[in-house]
């Protein structure tokens, strides 16, 4: 006896199945790829941020040793009266870097642009750098010490240390802050200086 088989639209099914299963392997894949290239670029960010939070703590380290060479009082240059926030900013033509801690240096003014020699700069340096999407500002506070107890205190913008008191050092708190997927991201560094020339 012979039996004939209906095997009409079987190889559609067959056909339709393949293509689910090759769809969704290709969705996974695509997936993957765009979370990792997020995750590199998020990575990247980080980097980039913990770098230049570190160089804002390198380079008040550095203007501290530098007055030390110059035989100048230790805080020339990293304080100003009683202010003590800023940003850094860098001088092209003498390769020297300064903090201004003028109130118009603060806000906007905070961005860091890409010169053409591939440094980070403050955009008050470099109007045309390219725009980087980072901001960095320092703030700073005395580190003061009652020698006859050993008491300290910090003293933060608009207070100086107290009767009695010793600055011996200062705390800086190097800020850099970027907007990652919408949100504002912040990598901060503090670390304290100390007065031991």
């Amino acid at each position: 006896m012979f039996v004939v088989k209906n095997n009409l639209g079987q190889g559609l099914i067959e056909v339709i199945v393949a293509i689910a299963i090759i769809a969704s392997g290709l969705t996974a894949a695509l997936s993957l790829t765009s979370t990792a290239t997020k995750g590199s670029r998020i990575s990247t960010q980080q980097i980039v941020a913990a770098n230049l939070a570190r160089e804002g703590v390198e380079i008040v380290r550095n203007i501290r040793d530098s007055n030390w060479l110059q035989n100048n009082n230790w805080l020339t240059g990293l304080v100003s009266g009683t202010d003590y926030n800023g940003v850094l900013r860098y001088n092209q033509s003498t390769d020297t870097w300064s903090i201004d801690f003028t109130s118009n240096a603060m806000g906007s003014n905070t961005e860091l642009v890409r010169s053409a020699s591939g440094r980070y700069l403050s955009i008050l340096d470099d109007p045309n750098g390219y725009k980087t999407g980072f901001n960095r500002f320092l703030e700073m506070a005395l580190i003061c010490e009652n020698p006859s107890n050993n008491n300290i205190v910090i003293r933060y913008t608009g207070q100086s240390c107290p009767n009695g008191y010793t600055n011996i050092g200062l705390k800086v708190i190097s800020q850099v802050d970027w907007l990652e997927d919408g949100k504002t991201k912040t990598f901060m560094i503090e670390e304290n200086l100390y007065n031991w020339h």
